[in-house]
């Protein structure tokens, strides 16, 4: 053991500061590591470790009690959020859905007038072809008999619901 002291204080003598410093800061913590395996491998932990060990898992069950607080605070800021933004979706379909219900209405309205006129342009090439090529006694005669034999069932019905135009003045 002497040697090994002599040693030892023959190399530090020959070391600058510096060198020190460094052997200083890797050895200590190697030799600080060193020794608590050799303390936990024999079974030799001293008491006042297992009261730093009970100390410190009652502050990690705080800590773990204040995480798990703070988790459950925002999964429902989070669940809150995601209700109102499902909600906006909603409101926001709903409207969609009523202004394309408006807007086939719509259409089915000029449709519905688009028929009608194709009809009455019918009925008047009808009366105008049989005005040229007969005499007035005859026109009259015809025309009635015309209006009688076109069928008025051939026109659509108009829309049952005339509201659709309204969506055009509550539209944002």
């Amino acid at each position: 053991m002497g040697e090994a002291l002599t040693a030892l204080s023959a190399a530090l003598s020959r070391c600058t500061p510096d060198e020190f410093a460094l052997l200083l800061t890797t050895i200590f913590p190697i030799g600080m590591g060193v020794a608590a395996a050799f303390r936990t491998l024999t079974g030799s932990i001293q008491s006042h470790t297992v009261d730093d060990h009970t100390r410190a898992s009652g502050t990690v069950e705080a800590l773990s009690n204040r995480t798990e607080a703070a988790l459950s605070l925002t999964n429902s800021n989070v669940q809150a959020t995601f209700c109102r933004v499902e909600k906006q979706i909603n409101d926001m379909q709903r409207a969609h859905d009523t202004r394309f219900a408006d807007l086939h209405k719509d259409l089915a309205g000029i449709v519905w007038e688009l028929s009608k006129l194709r009809a009455d342009m019918a009925r008047w090439q009808a009366l105008a072809q049989l005005g040229k090529s007969s005499s007035p006694r005859s026109l009259a005669l015809s025309a009635s008999t015309l209006a009688q034999t076109l069928p008025t069932s051939a026109i659509p019905e108009p829309p049952a619901d005339d509201a659709a135009r309204t969506w055009r003045s509550a539209a944002p």
